[in-house]
């Protein structure tokens, strides 16, 4: 996208490829795809000093920092409109959260003693699936009770 359009898209280009980095760093599946498709990111995490945790922490995480920033330090616009500038508040708050929480599992994991981790394994697709075939067996009741989802 820079190299076609110069510098007036370098900023989105930016945001492409470290939402691109971020998305690799989280969703390694095998412990050859990283060869496979010629994306370092996607490797199994084998060590705690990691240098993806740094990016993940420092870059990514640091340059949706700097953008908050940025937008709430932006004179002459209402506070409804600094707001569509940047993610909502829940999304970069669970972004941040992930990021977090995915780095201090890892090391952990990884300091009693497992030879590798593959970053796909925390996804959430795998359980909202299975949630997501429970509410299909209810018919029209898509959004099922307790009671209703112990009997379907």
């Amino acid at each position: 996208m820079a190299g076609y359009y110069g510098p007036v898209m370098s900023e989105t280009a930016k945001f492409f490829s470290l939402v691109d980095r971020f998305f690799d760093c989280l969703n390694g599946r095998s412990l050859q795809e990283s060869v496979r498709v010629r994306k370092p990111d996607l490797a199994p995490y084998k060590v705690q000093n990691d240098q993806r945790f740094q990016f993940l922490q420092r870059e990514f995480l640091g340059y949706l920092e700097q953008w908050m920033t940025a937008v709430k330090n932006r004179q002459g616009f209402s506070k409804s409109e600094q707001n569509k500038m940047f993610l909502s508040y829940q999304t970069y708050e669970g972004i941040v959260m992930t990021v977090n929480a995915f780095i201090e599992a890892t090391k952990y994991l990884l300091g009693q003693g497992l030879p590798y981790v593959l970053s796909h394994d925390f996804c959430q697709d795998p359980l909202e699936e299975h949630f997501g075939r429970h509410r299909g067996l209810g018919s029209r009741h898509d959004n099922p009770t307790a009671h209703q989802f112990r009997f379907e």
